[in-house]
């Protein structure tokens, strides 16, 4: 799997027109799969990096605090956003009572600029 077609994939769902009683369903799918895009991509760049990361739920939080903990300003970057994403995956999947699609837009150009601040990062020896 191509992670970042994810990524393509949610705009394509943001871009498209929806029946109004729609349009937060398609945020939401939006939303959810940008976060889950960038994590897919960020996750494998820590392990080329020699990181070992848990197989279950707990990598989400591990790779951000990886990413943190190394301590340039990009990655520190890319671990906040990261951050924000989750939040707003969690309020995508779970919670009832958010609205997204005034912000989904936003949302997704923070995924399109985690993701190329990944593509930035230099490649490990």
């Amino acid at each position: 799997m191509r992670w970042e077609l994810y990524l393509a994939f949610a705009e394509e769902v943001l871009g498209s027109q929806w029946p109004a009683k729609l349009q937060e369903a398609a945020a939401r799918s939006a939303v959810s799969r940008a976060y889950y895009a960038v994590f897919h991509c960020a996750r494998p760049r820590l392990e080329r990096e020699g990181v070992v990361l848990p197989t279950d739920g707990s990598a989400h939080g591990e790779v951000m605090r990886a990413y943190e903990q190394r301590g340039d300003r990009e990655r520190r970057q890319i671990a906040n956003i990261l951050r924000e994403l989750r939040n707003d995956r969690r309020d995508a999947d779970y919670d009832d009572h958010a609205t997204l699609s005034p912000n989904a837009a936003t949302i997704l150009d923070r995924a399109k600029q985690c993701m190329l601040l990944l593509a930035r990062l230099p490649e490990s020896p």
